[in-house]
């Protein structure tokens, strides 16, 4: 991860909305908390502001503070998605189902909010079915009233007091054992780029792909690690520069969270959030045609120009005339150096799953399936 893009960007803010945004990615959830209200008393309520200052209030364990800020937020822009997201997110971590599902409901018709009602309701019915469960278990766990007792319940002054006490509930029982509270899991993250993506790693072992929640905007991504029913992380940014949602992806590995967010335009990015001062935070990726050549030290005095004779060897590469089999190979290897990303996936998955007798160049077709073989003809049959 390179660092001198955050250190670039800090010194040139002035805003405290920057300096907000750069405390948070360092960490420093306090001294944000106190930039965020400054921007706000400053320039007025802003739903997005509000968020980040909801990720902050999260972030310190402050539960109250994080969900008003999400109500405030939905006050201003009731369409905002975002915020009803943050807030469901943050009542399902305090078990609050139906609250959260009141959350999510009104966009229910987005994958993502879908999942999050889904599974709302599944925790509704684990819920109900376990306070079921508890009042079988306390039913038959307590004594039973003997006929003597009952007796002696009506032969003196004092014997209703003594009945009145209640039976302590068995050790046993669901109601007398507690779980300890677990501490929020942290998580890093680091990020690097090309000229046409950005990749977001979110260092995170052993996860599965259904604890892993995602949203993509054109200037945002929100991520959500579902831990536990109380414990939920959230890395929730607003980029740097514009993404392409429908291309961008998200890949849960066993080490690691990888997001890939496609760039709308092939700048390079000064840093991964954006910042109040946009001058700085994108920048022409360098041409390289013009740097200087290669020079290697040598003692003659005859200079060579090393990058000529790269060209003149990938010329007459180019220019082998070759026959049969090593045609094909070449025919190949020049489809695939001149292919982009989906056409070189389409053609590695199609000749692996085939056993090298089918090679596909679109993904669309076989990225969703597995290819079949396809042998020759002429080729025996197996059976």
């Amino acid at each position: 991860q390179s660092t001198w893009g955050p250190i670039l960007s800090r010194t040139r803010m002035t805003g405290h909305l920057d300096r907000a945004n750069a405390l948070f990615v360092d960490e420093e959830f306090t001294e944000a908390l106190s930039e965020y209200t400054l921007e706000l008393q400053t320039n007025g309520l802003n739903a997005d502001v509000l968020l980040k200052r909801s990720a902050c209030y999260q972030k310190l364990g402050n539960l109250k503070d994080a969900i008003n800020d999400c109500d405030n937020a939905l006050a201003l822009d009731p369409t905002h998605k975002k915020a009803s997201l943050r807030k469901g997110v943050l009542l399902f971590g305090a078990e609050r189902y139906e609250e959260a599902r009141a959350a999510f409901a009104p966009f229910v018709s987005d994958p993502t909010f879908a999942m999050h009602v889904r599974k709302c309701d599944a925790c509704i019915q684990m819920a109900q079915t376990s306070a079921k469960s508890v009042a079988v278990t306390l039913s038959k766990s307590l004594p039973s009233p003997s006929p003597a007792a009952a007796t002696s319940s009506t032969s003196g002054p004092h014997s209703a007091e003594t009945n009145s006490t209640p039976s302590p509930v068995p050790s046993s029982s669901p109601l007398a054992q507690s779980q300890p509270e677990k501490k929020p899991n942290r998580f890093t993250h680091e990020w690097y780029q090309s000229d046409s993506a950005v990749t977001v790693t979110i260092l995170a072992r052993g996860l599965k792909s259904d604890q892993v929640t995602h949203e993509f905007t054109s200037h945002s991504f929100s991520v959500s690690i579902n831990l536990t029913a109380n414990d939920t992380w959230t890395l929730d940014l607003d980029l740097c520069d514009e993404i392409i949602p429908e291309s961008s992806t998200v890949t849960v590995g066993t080490t690691k969270v990888e997001l890939r967010l496609k760039k709308a335009r092939p700048v390079k990015w000064l840093s991964l959030e954006q910042t109040n001062s946009s001058a700085y935070s994108t920048a022409v990726w360098a041409d390289t045609s013009k740097m200087n050549k290669h020079a290697y030290p040598s003692s003659s005095q005859k200079k060579k120009d090393w990058d000529e004779l790269d060209h003149q060897v990938a010329q007459e590469d180019k220019d082998e005339k070759v026959e049969g089999d090593a045609a094909l190979q070449k025919l190949f290897r020049d489809i695939y150096s001149k292919a982009d990303e989906d056409t070189r996936r389409a053609m590695n998955k199609s000749y692996v799953e085939s056993g090298g007798t089918v090679l596909s160049t679109n993904w669309k077709d076989v990225g969703s399936r597995k290819v079949e073989g396809s042998p020759p003809s002429s080729a025996p049959s197996k059976d």
